[in-house]
This record gives structure tokens, sequence and C-alpha cells, in this order.
């Protein structure tokens, strides 16, 4: 994987006269084409070319959730994989890895579909400035730039066109605009079908405090037994330690795979019953929708 540029003025796009980022709510043709970018991304400071790719991705808007859709595994991990990994990697959380260091820590593998609260690109954001620019006169000017923003020189091609995207509806400035979404999820089109309604549990875990105070008290009350086969079941998995009740909660309701295996069946199907009505009301009050969670 290629180093991060040092810091340098951005020049033009490389694209002919085309913002980096056209329009991608639904209704448009988003998706990513075949000869996209490898799982390791483009070079930085790069734009893709989308009349030889294809677009990226095609994106939803549904309240405050954001949903994406790839055409390509690969794209989508070079999209959202270094962010994904500083939300819930066990090894990696709250750590911000360069380009290089992200290439050689092989981030979440295997992975068809993402997940996470946009205040999280906002502090990765942060953690990137901190740990990759050393500020001055320089960075100053690149900022005054038309053309370019101070992360540009760090991320690759299909990081910089989702964090446009994001910045275009006001989500990456601090605070955050009122109206801009707050959680996105994405997934391959040939998967989202059985993703999304996953990923949707998350957003809802997220954005509605009802539903979230009652998986917290249905996973305080698991015996000891049931929670130890739960949390070494998502520890083998990857998941790290702050995101565990939230995993648990999607594997639950979703009902598609049981986590915690047999010693966790009876009390994860006593919660499933429980915490699916809820998901209904709280789905259509945000605007997600009452159905599609599983």
């Amino acid at each position: 994987m290629a180093e991060p540029r040092g810091k340098k003025k951005a020049g033009p796009s490389n694209k002919k006269g085309a913002n980096p980022l056209k329009a991608r709510l639904k209704g448009q043709t988003t998706a990513a084409g075949e000869g996209g970018a490898s799982a390791s991304g483009s070079t930085p400071g790069n734009d893709r070319d989308e009349e030889a790719c294809g677009p990226l991705f095609e994106a939803t808007l549904s309240g405050p959730l954001i949903t994406l859709l790839f055409t390509s595994k690969a794209n989508q991990h070079a999209t959202l994989a270094r962010i994904e990994a500083f939300y819930e990697s066990a090894s990696q959380a709250r750590r911000y890895l360069s380009l290089e260091e992200a290439g050689k820590a092989r981030l979440c593998q295997n992975y068809e579909a993402f997940n996470l609260p946009l205040s999280v690109a906002r502090e990765w954001l942060r953690e990137m400035r901190a740990k990759e620019e050393a500020g001055g006169e320089e960075e100053q000017e690149q900022e005054q730039d038309g053309q370019a923003v101070w992360w540009a020189a760090f991320v690759n091609a299909e990081e910089k066109e989702l964090l446009t995207f994001l910045d275009e509806r006001g989500v990456l400035t601090s605070p955050p605009r009122a109206s801009s979404p707050s959680y996105l999820i994405s997934s391959l089109v040939t998967q989202q079908s059985t993703s999304l309604p996953h990923e949707r549990l998350h957003a809802l875990y997220h954005l509605s405090e009802l539903y979230r105070s009652l998986v917290t008290d249905h996973y305080s009350s698991l015996t000891k037994r049931a929670r130890k086969a739960i949390e070494t079941d998502l520890g083998m998995r990857g998941y790290g330690q702050t995101v565990w009740e939230d995993e648990w909660q999607a594997y639950v309701v979703h009902g598609e795979e049981e986590v915690g295996g047999g010693v966790a069946k009876g009390e994860n199907g006593e919660a499933r019953q429980a915490l699916r009505e809820t998901v209904r009301e709280e789905g259509c009050r945000l605007g997600l929708g009452g159905t599609g969670f599983w």
C-alpha cells in the first residue's frame, strides 16, 4: 500500500470537470463498477475515474440513517474498513491507523456489511489530524484551496468520496448540522436482503434511547453462564467489548444466526420476543420503517 503523501497543496481533480462526488440519492445509479479498487484502496490524494469504474455506491437517506449499497466488496472495504475498525475492532478500536498501517493490519476481513455512528467519522478525523499533521502555514494554505481539504492527502480515493458525501450533508462539521444524518450502514447489493436487517438494528440501537434502554435491561438480566458464552463468541468474532451489547441485540432480534450457541439459545429467544415489538414501533417513529429489520 502506498504511503500517505507528504503535506502539500493538493492539485485539481483528475476527473474531467467532474465533481468528485455527484449526488448519490435513491433513484440514481451509484453502484461501484467491477473495475474498482482493491481492498487496500487507491493511492492517497487521487480521485477515482468514475467514467471508467462507475459510481462508487448508491445512497438512500431515511430520516437520520444513510444506507450505502456497493456492487464491489473491494470498494466497500476500501471505503469503510479504516473507520469501522476505529469504531469496533477488538484490537484497533479508537486507534487511528495510517493507510500503510491499515494495509498491514488486515482490517475487517470478510466483512460484507458495515455500520457506525457518524460521530465516529468526526472522531476518526480528529485522530487523523493529530497523528498525520504537524500544523503550520502550509496546512492553512491547503484548507483555503477550494479544491482540497486538509484530509485529502491522508485518505484513499474511496474514503475521499465518502467523506465528501458526508461533508456535503453537514455531517463532518463540529457540531454537525442539525438536520444531518447520524448513522451509516452499508452492504453489498448481492447481500442486502440478509445484511441490511442486521445493520438496521444497529442503527435503531444507536438512534432510539427507549430501545437501547430495553436492550440494556435484557442484556443485564442474562445469566452469568449465558452471558459468558455470548461474550466469548463475540470476542472470537473480533468485536471490541464496547459494542458487545449492540452486537448481541442485532444478532438476537434478527434471528439469522445464534450468538452464544446452545448455552444462550433459550435466553436469546426470550429477549427476541420481548424486543421485536419495540423495534417495529421505534423504527416507524424514527422514519426507518417498521419492517425490514428481520
